[in-house]
C-alpha cells in the first residue's frame, strides 16, 4: 500500500525517505483480543483506551468499529411484495365494468385494494380474452340481439 502510493504520486527519492521515516514513527496497534479491547472501549470510552494504547481515537473507531463486510453493504433494500387478490366472481363482474368502461390493462393492475393487494394482470387478461357467453331462451335456443 505505501509502495503503491509512492509509485502513483511520482515522489522523489528524499520524499520517498521522508514517507517511510514517518511511518516508522507511527506506532502500530496490536493486541491479540480485539473483542476484549470492543469492551472497554464500550466501557470507559475511545477517549481512555486511545490514551492507554497510545493510539489515535479516528484510528481505532476505523478499526474497530466499522464493517469491512462489503456483501451487506451492497444488499439492496426489501421492497413489499405485491399481493394479488384471488378472482372470485365480484372480482370478475369489477373487471368486466372497468373494462367496459375503458379502462386499460395497466390501469386496471394499478388500483390498490388495502395494503399493497393489487389486481393479478393474468386474470385480467383472461378476462379481456374472453367470449361472452351466449344467452340461452328457455326453450334452449339462443336469443337473437333485438338489434340484429
Amino acid at each position: 500500500m505505501l509502495y503503491e502510493y509512492c509509485i502513483n504520486n511520482d515522489l522523489s527519492k528524499e520524499q520517498i525517505l521522508a514517507v517511510l521515516k514517518e511511518y516508522d514513527s507511527i506506532k502500530k496497534f496490536e493486541t491479540n483480543n480485539v473483542e476484549d479491547v470492543i469492551k472497554e472501549c464500550n466501557e470507559f470510552g475511545l477517549k481512555h483506551v486511545s490514551e492507554k494504547y497510545g493510539v489515535d481515537e479516528k484510528y481505532l473507531k476505523e478499526t474497530l468499529f466499522t464493517n469491512h463486510n462489503t456483501t451487506t453493504s451492497t444488499k439492496k433494500p426489501r421492497r413489499a411484495m405485491k399481493k394479488y387478490l384471488k378472482l372470485n366472481d365480484k372480482l370478475e363482474k369489477e373487471i368486466k365494468l372497468l373494462l367496459d368502461n375503458g379502462y386499460s390493462l395497466t390501469n386496471i393492475c394499478k388500483i390498490e385494494y388495502g395494503r399493497n393487494q393489487f389486481i393479478n394482470p393474468d386474470d385480467v387478461r383472461r378476462i379481456q380474452n374472453q367470449k361472452p357467453k351466449e344467452v340461452i331462451s328457455t326453450s334452449g335456443e339462443p336469443v337473437t340481439d333485438i338489434f340484429d
